[in-house]
């Protein structure tokens, strides 16, 4: 008979099951397999093998010798072993699955215990490490206290001294302020700062108005100066522009004609085809002060008259 192959504990890595167990001990085994079979089929009488005689002869009541053929004991005899065989292979494999299970369940178990241990202890050093923290909050809050205790009586002691010292400036005060009441008393000192007052906020006033007066005046100095520049203005441009036209007048008399007919032609269509528009004033103050629509001289031209006037002048002084 081989040795069954059975897988060797994890654990303590070695057999379960000995040799001893399987091999040496196969008589009393064969015994206790003959001894299970009856007890078998005495419970069970439903159950009927062929190869064997009727179930009445195991029957405590019936007394009848029990006789067997041969055949009927040899072929009981291989059932027998056949199924004893059958039953120690099932037991053989009953006991190598339990051996199995047993073993994963105890590698599940200890691992289980392992991570409970471990997390009892995790737990542990955690509490252990949060109890140290609050020992070490404690202590800092602790010497928070006694410190802003500590900063609170020199507050307290700062405190009294600044009291104390302000309670003897404020009687010296008090009393500068009595003899100052007194001597304000002796001197009339209400009546003369009453009189000082009223003679400041004069001068203010008086003094506001000097100098708002003198800006008005400037103001209106500077306004007659511009006036008088931009008359002035004025009168040399309009007296440069007659001085063209005069020019212009006398070097092209034609040319002034036509132009004052063709400027009178449209006038009058103006006049004719516009009637709504608005109208031209024909006073005599404003005909003076009007441009006169006349053409001007060019440079060239004004040159050319100032060299006319400057020759006889000069050929009389040379002469």
């Amino acid at each position: 008979m081989t040795k069954p192959n059975i897988p060797p504990n994890h654990v303590l890595q070695q057999a379960t099951y000995t040799s001893e167990y399987l091999h040496q001990a196969l008589d009393a085994g064969y015994a206790e397999a003959e001894r299970a079979w009856l007890d078998l089929l005495q419970r069970h009488r439903h159950l009927y093998f062929d190869v064997t005689a009727p179930l009445t002869q195991y029957s405590d009541q019936d007394k009848r010798p029990r006789y067997y053929t041969v055949k009927q004991l040899q072929a009981a005899a291989a059932t027998i072993e056949a199924s004893t065989a059958s039953v120690m292979r099932m037991q053989q494999q009953l006991l190598i699955d339990w051996h199995n299970g047993a073993t994963c369940f105890q590698a599940i178990w200890r691992g289980y215990s392992a991570r409970k241990h471990t997390k009892a202890l995790l737990w542990a050093r955690r509490i252990k490490k949060t109890e140290r923290l609050f020992v070490i909050v404690q202590g800092i809050r602790r010497l928070a206290r006694e410190r802003r205790h500590r900063w609170v009586l020199k507050a307290c002691r700062h405190i009294k001294a600044l009291v104390v010292r302000a309670h003897a400036c404020a009687g010296r005060i008090q009393r500068l302020i009595r003899l100052y009441l007194f001597k304000c008393h002796r001197w009339h000192a209400a009546i003369r700062l009453q009189r000082w007052y009223i003679h400041r906020i004069r001068f203010k006033t008086t003094t506001l108005a000097l100098t708002r007066l003198h800006g008005f005046l400037k103001r209106q100095r500077r306004n007659a100066l511009l006036e008088q520049y931009a008359q002035a203005a004025l009168a040399a441009r309009r007296r440069e522009r007659e001085q063209r036209q005069a020019i212009y007048i006398s070097m092209k008399p034609d040319h002034v004609i036509v132009h004052r007919l063709v400027a009178a032609r449209k006038e009058k269509l103006a006049e004719s085809l516009l009637p709504w528009r608005q109208p031209v004033k024909r006073s005599s103050r404003s005909r003076s002060q009007a441009v006169l629509p006349l053409p001007l001289a060019t440079n060239r031209m004004m040159s050319q008259a100032f060299s006319s006037k400057s020759l006889p002048h000069l050929a009389a002084k040379h002469n």
